[in-house]
């Protein structure tokens, strides 16, 4: 009975058999060429197995990039280090040449040398035969490893690299957590 502005009002059976046939027609039924199984499969498997593959291809797309990325990292600062190993060779080997000409300059060669410069003679002479192969490459290493760290930090605020590194990483977990939490929708909707 439906009370509507204080009348009793019968509600008529054959209405609500109406409303019941037509929420019918919204649920979705297989078409009569399918059968009951199939029609299952495609309403139920296959979302869930394309979700599955998004989230596979969404997690090697991830990994690929960070493995990129740091290969890349890896390699511009390899070619740093090259080049600043190469600058400082250039430097000593400028050292090496201004040692030479002040060791011929001063007859350093000779066999009769005037005390006040046979310190300069020694150090010269020391200073022309420098190994430059024997230069310390972990101490260059080190050193321009932390320059470029240095020079890529200076130009960032403290607040830019959060947020970047929040973005990244909420970017991440959020789609992981989309697609698991429908995936598991799926799944449990297929038991």
């Amino acid at each position: 009975m439906d009370y509507s502005e204080g009348n009793i009002v019968k509600r008529n059976n054959n209405s609500l058999k109406n409303v019941n046939i037509s929420i019918n027609r919204l649920r979705p039924k297989a078409p009569d060429n399918i059968s009951i199984t199939s029609y299952y499969y495609i309403i139920n498997v296959i979302p869930a197995i394309i979700i599955t593959y998004v989230y596979l291809l969404f997690n090697v797309l991830m990994s690929v990039t960070i493995i990129l990325s740091i290969r890349n990292f890896s390699k511009m600062l390899q070619d740093d280090l090259s080049k600043h190993i190469l600058m400082k060779q250039d430097i000593m080997i400028e050292e090496i040449n201004r040692c030479h000409r002040e060791y011929v300059k001063n007859s350093c060669d000779s066999t009769f040398l005037p005390p006040a410069i046979e310190d300069d003679c020694f150090k010269w002479k020391s200073c022309m035969h420098m190994d430059i192969s024997s230069f310390l490459k972990s101490k260059e290493s080190a050193s321009v490893f932390a320059e470029i760290i240095n020079n890529f930090f200076e130009n960032l605020s403290d607040r830019s690299i959060i947020c970047l590194t929040g973005i990244l990483l909420g970017s991440i977990v959020v789609f992981n957590l989309v697609l698991h939490i429908s995936r598991t929708k799926l799944l449990k909707k297929e038991i």
